[in-house]
């Protein structure tokens, strides 16, 4: 996908989300999810910016995966479906924190999914059941010993880099901000026709 930090600016506008701008380390975190329907492929894009000076922005760019891996579609462990992200904007929904021993983002507010029981391995949300609420669906490492070539069973909902090298100067940038703003941070999920639509 690739879109420039000036487009995502663009959409997030043209959305009326919240772009923090005029302070360095402010960071925006925006996740792009892809037209792709097949899940298990880190095909999606976790853009993280800020602003160094007007209209002048630091960038780090990483495949992720914002959807849940198949293992989890085809056997959700909620009764109610697997959870997949919705598309929008959660202020302060993540904090600084510990997965499993590892640096991540800690979902601590309401966010909305869908809940799907297809079990097909498809990511089509049409028709999906909403909900709103705690459903730790953190953003966080999916490996220690290097990039995941499928997402498997590192993601039942979750918003999981592939490399975690990345994923490690990504944390590096949230601790040196969270010491100038503190730990909880604004994460906005973006999809690809976003970008097909404000043009």
């Amino acid at each position: 996908m690739n879109y420039s930090v000036n487009k995502i600016i663009q959409v997030l506008n043209a959305k009326k989300y919240k772009v923090f701008a005029g302070s360095a380390l402010n960071l925006n975190i925006v996740g792009i999810r892809s037209d792709i329907t097949r899940a298990g492929s880190f095909d999606d894009e976790l853009v993280i910016f800020y602003e160094t000076t007007p209209g002048q922005h630091v960038e780090l760019r990483m495949p992720f995966t914002a959807d849940p891996g198949v293992p989890y579609l085809k056997t959700p462990i909620n009764p109610a479906g697997t959870a997949i992200v919705k598309p929008g904007q959660y202020r302060g929904a993540y904090k600084l924190g510990d997965y499993k021993g590892r640096p991540a983002l800690l979902q601590v507010k309401p966010i909305t999914v869908y809940r799907t029981n297809k079990q097909d391995g498809c990511l089509d949300t049409h028709n999906l059941r909403e909900e709103t609420g705690l459903f730790g669906c953190h953003i966080h490492i999916g490996s220690t010993s290097g990039s995941l070539e499928h997402v498997g069973k590192c993601s039942a909902g979750c918003q999981v880099p592939q490399d975690p090298w990345a994923h490690n100067l990504f944390m590096i940038l949230c601790d040196m901000s969270a010491g100038k703003y503190g730990p909880y941070f604004t994460y906005t999920l973006l999809h690809q026709r976003d970008f097909e639509e404000h043009r």
